[in-house]
């Protein structure tokens, strides 16, 4: 068996908040061996897929290649991770290797469940079914809103936990405009559908989100959780809870159908020792540590930390 390759301080994921932890303990102690372990070459500011989708921004601008995004000083570690042995302050990658740390930081990013919602995989990008959070999705919810000169257009946002919660608002309201703009609002009838009990998780944003919405002329449906697809009819069915908490299912048409995914960590943080019962990785929210595994750090989307899941 071969012997791990050790670095001090290894971080897993190249995204915002893996790549300032990396930039900012190399900035202070250039000599530090640091390895971000990172899958993708590309890196991308995502939350300008929103605009993408919205038409006013283009797809390539958001990307950059993660080789230039990394500090130069950083060991760049082009794999998967595929289990946290924190017992032996190990960290297992896809192809079987084993990565020793002094110190770790978990922050690969949180992970889009498609499969989710029944026949979703199989409507995406076609049939007027699209979706800002993947890239390759982006440019064709810009092509379904330009396209759009009549009908049902639906935009939904599941009852997990999200990254930028206030992005599935957004594309309605951009939506929205452009099709005000077009004088266009009295043919398109334009529904929001949030699994969640209220418009934002901020209350003193709610009155203001709720005018925006009424200006625009969106429907607001809360409690209602996307779970069903059907691409040939065109149907969305989503479970309604009501007051009382019991639940039932209800089928809407559509001609545009706008889906933010369920969301949750990855499943090497999900089946960690380290993972609260949500499946996120526990941190302390004034340290950044995990309680039983000091030499362990967290933060980003994968973190139990109270905060939102955007940068």
């Amino acid at each position: 068996m071969t012997q791990p390759r050790h670095h001090d301080i290894v971080i897993i994921g190249g995204g915002a908040a893996g790549t300032s932890v990396a930039a900012s303990l190399l900035r202070q102690r250039s000599t530090l061996d640091v390895a971000v372990i990172e899958p993708s070459d590309t890196h991308y500011y995502q939350p300008a897929f929103t605009l993408v989708g919205g038409g006013t921004y283009a797809l390539e601008d958001t990307a950059r290649p993660q080789a230039h995004t990394l500090p130069h000083n950083a060991t760049w570690i082009r794999q998967s991770v595929s289990e946290l042995k924190p017992e032996q302050q190990r960290v297992v990658l896809n192809n079987g290797n084993e990565i020793h740390y002094r110190a770790l930081v978990v922050a690969p990013g949180i992970e889009l469940n498609w499969s989710a919602i029944e026949g979703l995989p199989e409507a995406l990008g076609q049939g007027g079914v699209c979706s800002n959070y993947d890239p390759s999705l982006a440019r064709y919810t810009w092509q379904c809103i330009d396209g759009l000169k009549a009908g049902r257009a639906l935009f939904t946002q599941p009852s997990t936990p999200i990254k930028c919660a206030g992005a599935p608002q957004k594309i309605a309201y951009l939506a929205a405009h452009q099709w005000q703009k077009r004088q266009q609002s009295h043919q398109i009838q334009a529904q929001f559908y949030s699994g969640m009990g209220a418009l934002f998780s901020v209350p003193d944003f709610v009155p203001h989100l709720q005018n925006v919405a009424i200006d625009y002329g969106i429907g607001i449906n809360l409690k209602h959780d996307l779970i069903r697809v059907d691409g040939e009819k065109h149907i969305a069915t989503f479970k309604v809870t009501d007051q009382n908490d019991e639940t039932h299912e209800v089928d809407e048409p559509y001609d545009v159908l706008h889906v933010t995914p369920p969301q949750r960590a990855p499943q090497f943080v999900r089946e960690s020792v380290m993972a609260n019962e949500g499946g996120w990785l526990t941190a302390d929210p004034h340290t950044l540590q995990n309680p039983d595994y000091p030499e362990v750090f967290s933060l980003g989307d994968a973190s139990s930390l109270p905060t939102s899941k955007t940068a």
